[in-house]
């Protein structure tokens, strides 16, 4: 069953490098992980936008970007978006409301920074960015931007920061919601409490959601993966289990996003039988560090090279650079089927037919991986690793 028909598009070929380089790096604890790749690129993107230089060519090459110039690079966003939301940027809704999917953007800069018309208006174009100037040191601008991210996710992240200081002149925010029913509902009175066994520890009780359908699957000595699409056909959560006796995080380490491509494009359709724990939980990581393991670095620093963003009647800053990351994510998977939500501030600092196959039994007993995914784009919206379904998380 290959969905994998169009050549991706570089915005979203981008989430595929960003999910598993950072799942890598995120899953060596026992906390759960959710992150969404497609919020992350987005929101370096932005930050792209006013780039120049090396520290241009350092985040084009971390997040696997292949355009001729900025400009290139905003059409391909846009195309793709268009293709993904059924609209630029704003959001699609579903035949009723059965799927709910929307991506917002927004700048905020302190009043006392004059940035670059052009390069507001560039976001604006193009990423339908919102634009905000206000005082960072009054403690209702704080209030302002979290209700603004809450609404946005529908509640879901309350708070992307917790203060600013003198020197954040700008942030820049993206927030992605995703809210799906299952094409086939789990029943609520197939679901049992069973046992879920963590990795070098003794088995807890789980709630185990339960299913008898036709499902794509695959199989091979290193994992199984199903696929639980949603009523837009187009969209889909794969549940990835590891094989029997390695662990969540060396499966994590070895899973490369080539191989993800591959183990979907041979996944074909057998019936049989599937049940995963419900789980739920919040999510939150400041990505600095992360983020220069992929390769981004200079804009860290300060020499990094962000003038584009400002006037040319901007007083003279001895360095304008990133200061940090902060990506924090939400989701609800139940019997009816998923809630999703991320947030990502960028913080600027002044600095095919055949023989029907045998059906299959899956039971998600053990640590798992997840991706959402929109399948003719390739876009990874979310992913993440449960390590324990009962965890909430921060």
């Amino acid at each position: 069953m290959s969905s994998y028909v169009t050549e991706p598009s570089e915005t979203m070929k981008s989430t595929g490098k960003i999910c598993f380089r950072l799942l890598n790096a995120l899953s060596g604890s026992n906390e759960n992980v959710c992150i969404s790749p497609l919020s992350i690129s987005i929101a370096m993107q932005l930050a792209l936008s006013g780039a120049a230089g090396n520290t241009l060519d350092e985040m084009l090459n971390a997040l696997d970007i292949h355009c001729a110039g900025r400009d290139a690079l905003a059409n391909d966003y846009y195309n793709s978006m268009t293709q993904l939301l059924g609209q630029p940027v704003r959001g699609f809704e579903g035949p009723g409301a059965k799927l709910e999917f929307s991506v917002a953007n927004s700048l905020w800069s302190h009043e006392s920074v004059l940035l670059h018309p052009g390069f507001v208006d560039y976001l604006q174009r193009y990423y339908a960015a919102e634009a905000y100037s206000m005082n960072f040191a009054n403690p209702h601008t704080v209030n302002a931007i979290n209700a603004w991210v809450s609404a946005k996710t529908n509640g879901k992240i309350p708070a992307i920061v917790s203060d600013l200081v003198p020197e954040h002149f700008l942030l820049l925010i993206n927030c992605a919601y995703f809210k799906a029913r299952w094409a086939a509902q789990f029943n609520k009175f197939d679901t049992i409490q069973d046992n879920f066994f963590l990795y070098g520890e003794s088995p807890v009780e789980v709630a185990m959601m339960r299913m008898n359908s036709t499902l794509a699957y695959y199989r091979d000595q290193n994992c199984e993966i199903a696929a639980l699409p949603y009523t837009d056909k187009r969209f889909c959560m794969y549940v990835i289990l590891p094989a029997k006796g390695t662990s969540l995080k060396h499966f994590v380490a070895s899973f490369s996003q080539e191989q993800y491509w591959r183990s979907i494009a041979a996944m074909t359709d057998h019936q049989g039988q599937f049940s995963m724990p419900r789980f739920k939980f919040q999510y939150g990581q400041f990505m600095r560090s992360h983020l220069a393991q992929l390769g981004i670095k200079e804009a860290f620093s300060e020499q990094a090279n962000f003038w584009n963003m400002l006037s040319p009647n901007q007083p003279k800053l001895p360095f304008f650079k990133i200061d940090e990351v902060i990506h924090r994510t939400f989701i609800d998977v139940n019997e009816e089927g998923t809630e999703a939500a991320a947030a990502t501030a960028v913080m600027m600092w002044g600095a095919a037919a055949r023989q029907a196959p045998p059906p299959f039994q899956m039971v998600v007993d053990r640590p798992f991986m997840f991706v959402i995914a929109e399948k003719k784009s390739d876009a990874i919206l979310f992913a993440g690793s449960v390590q324990d379904p009962r965890h909430l998380g921060a």
